[in-house]
Parts: structure tokens; C-alpha cells; sequence
């Protein structure tokens, strides 16, 4: 709940998506679709938080990446370690 009222805080609107989930999860889907685990050794569970870009001007998304790095350091004592997605879906 810190993490979720976190990103609400921080975020604002252009959250669009929050998930939580546990490891079982992950290894399931991670089967299923051919995924591998971004972060490269497993976790007990796992937030993903999905937003929307900050400026649709900005191309790079470099506003929207800056956001999700305020929102690590915001929940640094919450999380063990992150990841920012590099592709656009």
C-alpha cells in the first residue's frame, strides 16, 4: 500500500497501471509468454507500475523516466531493485 500511495503521490494521473504479485506468478507467466526475468534472479513478490507519458512532446520520455527514478528513491525502503521497461508498448 506505501508503494501504491506512493506513485499515486508522485505520478499523479498518468499512473494508468499498478500490479502486484508473487514469485509464482512471475515463473507462470514468465513460462507461458517466453518471458525472461528482467531483473535477472527472483524476488518474493514484484510490482509493476505502468504510466502514461508526462509530455507527449517529449519523445524520449525522459520526464517520464525521471518520475519512475523520484518514485524508486520515494520507496527505496520498500523495494529491493527496479527496472524501467525500454520499450514502448
Amino acid at each position: 500500500m506505501t508503494i501504491l500511495k506512493t506513485a499515486k503521490k508522485i505520478l499523479g494521473d498518468n499512473l494508468t497501471a499498478i500490479e502486484y504479485f508473487d514469485n509464482v506468478c512471475n515463473e507462470v507467466v514468465n513460462k507461458n509468454l517466453k518471458h525472461e526475468n528482467p531483473l535477472g534472479y527472483k524476488h518474493n513478490f514484484y510490482v509493476v507500475t505502468e504510466v502514461s507519458n508526462f509530455d507527449s512532446k517529449d519523445t524520449d520520455s525522459s520526464a517520464t523516466e525521471s518520475k519512475l527514478f523520484e518514485l524508486f528513491e520515494a520507496v527505496a525502503k520498500e523495494i529491493q531493485d527496479g527496472v524501467v521497461a525500454q520499450g514502448k508498448t
